[in-house]
């Protein structure tokens, strides 16, 4: 069995996980490494799952802690950024992938809300159609 580095898997999974990213099956082919390794790599990265106490495996952080690390990196100035990052155990390659994904779930929510606003306008329309041909039937009467 083949053992592969750390950055050699942190760069795999950022490849793909970059937006317009490698699909799994590119990559495997450019990498030789087969899609389900790959996968599991991914995974660990996003999950935070450790093997060892190296950069690629990192403590799993919540959305709210990403978003509020990001939010204090950026009050910091050019200057002691590198401190902050180095004083919370970080790299500026984290702020960058969790703010893309902030992005992606904040894109993600618009769209949905966006769906379900299309629906319930849908809603009140047929709503108002079955009104108006009630108050019409009761004139009628």
């Amino acid at each position: 069995m083949r053992v592969y580095s750390n950055e050699f898997k942190e760069e795999a999974v950022k490849k793909h996980l970059i937006p317009g990213g490698k699909s799994v099956t590119v990559l495997s082919k450019e990498i030789g490494v087969s899609e389900q390794t790959i996968r599991n790599w991914i995974y660990k990265y996003k999950s935070g799952i450790t093997d060892d106490s190296s950069e690629f495996n990192l403590i799993k952080i919540s959305d709210s802690e990403k978003l509020k690390l990001l939010l204090d990196s950026k009050t910091k100035s050019e200057n002691d950024i590198g401190i902050w990052l180095r004083e919370k155990g970080l790299k500026s390659e984290h702020l960058k992938l969790w703010e893309e994904q902030m992005k992606e779930k904040m894109n993600n929510k618009q769209d949905a809300l966006k769906e379900e606003n299309k629906k319930l306008k849908e809603e009140v329309k047929k709503l108002q159609n079955e009104l108006d041909g009630s108050v019409k039937s009761f004139m009628k009467i």
